[in-house]
């Protein structure tokens, strides 16, 4: 973000950044979007507004759930904690205070969980067509 500041077209105060992304990538800034902020030490120079927009990113912890034709299907939850396991990723991807908080990084993931911590404001989008996490 500082180099977009420095430039002769890059934000300056009044400005807004939208933070954001869609699935995961909703998640990813959902989990960081805290970090980025100036009343955090964040990234962004003073004066600048910041906003997320996350586009279904509201994955669901919940049990395995039965498929019709398909069988068992494993839920996101059980997905999200292998990763963190096999990618070691805990300690660097879900943010320390969110794993204080929750007291499990996998939870950090989880917009149930993580959105009512968050301090930045944001506009969450979940259609009633994304079958696959509603």
């Amino acid at each position: 973000f500082s180099d977009l500041a420095s430039g002769p077209t890059g934000i300056s105060p009044g400005d807004l950044v939208v933070v954001g992304g869609q699935s995961a990538g909703a998640r990813g800034a959902m989990l960081h979007i805290d970090s980025m902020a100036v009343r955090s030490g964040g990234a962004l120079p003073a004066g600048i507004k910041m906003v997320g927009l996350f586009d279904s990113g509201f994955w669901v912890d919940q049990a395995e759930i039965l498929v019709p034709g398909q069988g068992v299907v494993q839920n996101l939850t059980n997905h999200t904690r292998t990763l963190l396991s096999v990618a070691a990723a805990s300690s660097f991807v879900a943010p320390p205070e969110c794993r204080q908080l929750l007291g499990s990084d996998w939870k950090c993931f989880f917009s149930a969980h993580r959105l009512p911590l968050l301090q930045a404001p944001f506009l969450l989008l979940a259609p009633q067509s994304d079958t696959f996490q509603l």
